[in-house]
């Protein structure tokens, strides 16, 4: 996948807000919405050029990643072909939260689906192997330096199979241990329970839905077993 380029004004921008970042920071990601909330007194020529171009950055990263993509979510693979702001997010693959040093970073880009970048999906959680302590990191350019699949360093072919049942997805098949993290990391076994029948609110209590999570975490290769038992449901 071929990551996204800025235009000269755009890459002034970027490499401005590097230089005076330090990795803990939390960023400027959502300015271009905290300058719509601002007293208009307060709304200087400034502000409002630096609230513009940060909109335009963000809007280029989504359509560029949108066509790189093929409006397919990097974490699930599942097509959507609609630009509706609530079906598409840009994701953070490290978050922004935690490294906000890496909030333009192109390689750390990409787009997915509310589910998978939600709370109950990838949010906030942890996907560097070794995580740097530097002040301002370098960013990792390594397959090897993320726990989950990574859309720009890795095929996702290699390390999950989508398994379907009738035309619905059922269940992603992990075939290494990246595969295995990215199914556990960004909530992919919630398409195991939609087909299954159970709800969200009842998943922690079902003694059978935690065995199969358990048998799904230690035992890629007994997820045909789980296919096979839950084609039947």
């Amino acid at each position: 996948m071929k990551a996204v380029k800025y235009n000269k004004e755009q890459k002034a921008f970027v490499d401005n807000f590097r230089k005076s970042l330090s990795s803990h920071d939390k960023g400027i990601w959502g300015y271009d919405y905290e300058f719509e909330t601002l007293h208009a007194s307060a709304k200087t020529d400034e502000l409002k050029s630096k609230a513009s171009i940060i909109r335009e950055i963000k809007s280029s990263i989504k359509v560029h990643y949108l066509v790189q993509q093929d409006f397919k979510c990097a974490y699930c693979k599942q097509k959507n072909l609609t630009l509706n702001k609530k079906i598409w997010e840009t994701e953070h693959i490290v978050d922004k939260h935690s490294h906000g040093i890496f909030t333009f970073e192109p390689l750390n880009l990409c787009i997915s689906c509310p589910d998978c970048n939600g709370a109950d999906g990838k949010g906030t959680k942890q996907v560097l192997v070794k995580p740097s302590k530097a002040k301002k990191p370098r960013y990792p350019k390594s397959s090897a330096s993320f726990k989950i699949i990574h859309p720009h360093f890795d095929e996702y072919d290699e390390h999950i199979e989508i398994q379907n049942q009738d035309g619905n997805v059922l269940v992603f098949k992990p075939l290494s241990k990246k595969g295995r993290e990215t199914v556990e990391i960004c909530g992919l076994l919630r398409f195991c329970y939609k087909y299954s029948n159970y709800s969200t609110e009842n998943i922690s209590d079902t003694d059978e839905v935690s065995e199969i999570v358990n048998k799904l975490k230690n035992n890629p290769e007994l997820f045909t077993e789980v296919l096979r038992r839950y084609s039947q449901a």
